[in-house]
């Protein structure tokens, strides 16, 4: 009961308050092991993400103040917490479990939120945890007028608008944990991400103009190169 009133909710919330656009429909099957990949824009994002999504999602996250709404929400909803100080050993083997068990996973392999709109390099835990879990990988790409809004409680309370994108499953070599395996997988995963955005992007789906904290800028990549371009410039001439 809890869990279904939480995603009516979440539903409401995010398809209509936050105006999410679904711009490609979910492939992820209703049962079944499953790891979906998504980049990080902002606090909002596993709220977007779910309300998208027909079954529960264990999002795997830095380690969060328990008395923080978002801490309680990923212990009520089972996510697995990465430590900070114990390293990330404990949160693989958790992250297993739910994948043995047949349960989907929500990984940001960015490792942080980034406000620029270019990918950040993949870490490789999405990677070792498809392979040791045998569980298939579906980029999910998210962006919006939420990105750039550096406090979660204005992420949330603000209204935005935002379009979320999914694509197939990704393949990759799986036969092998070294490292540079985990790296020529992680780097499959981006690109097809990167893939998504390149679509959302050409779509032009989503609002032209978002918030960010000092000024706007255009949502898609092209404005926020020339943007910064023109700032380095203004500070090399700056007496």
């Amino acid at each position: 009961m809890l869990l279904r009133t939480f995603q009516a909710i979440d539903v409401a919330f995010c398809r209509i308050y936050h105006r999410l656009e679904v711009y490609s429909p979910c492939p992820v099957p209703l049962d079944g092991p499953a790891i979906l990949a998504c980049n990080h824009a902002s606090a909002l994002d596993p709220l977007l993400l779910q309300s998208v999504v027909p079954r529960l999602i264990h999002f795997v996250a830095d380690e969060l103040n328990e008395a923080s709404f978002a801490g309680w929400a990923l212990r009520k909803l089972q996510g697995v917490s990465v430590s900070r100080a114990g390293g990330a050993t404990g949160a693989i083997r958790s992250a297993l479990r739910l994948l043995e068990q047949g349960e989907a996973l929500g990984v940001f392999p960015e490792g942080r939120i980034e406000y620029d709109r270019a990918l950040l390099p993949f870490r490789t835990g999405v990677a070792l945890l498809a392979i040791k879990g045998n569980a298939p990988v579906y980029p999910v790409y998210l962006d919006g007028t939420q990105r750039n809004t550096p406090s979660a409680l204005n992420a949330y309370i603000k209204p935005n608008r935002a379009v979320i994108a999914f694509g197939p499953s990704v393949q990759f070599d799986r036969r092998s944990t070294r490292k540079d395996a985990l790296l020529a997988a992680a780097g499959a995963i981006q690109a097809a991400m990167q893939g998504l955005m390149d679509e959302v992007v050409r779509s032009r789906s989503v609002a032209i103009r978002m918030s960010q904290p000092h000024g706007r800028v255009d949502l898609f990549r092209e404005g926020s190169i020339r943007r910064r371009a023109a700032r380095k410039a203004s500070v090399a001439h700056d007496p």
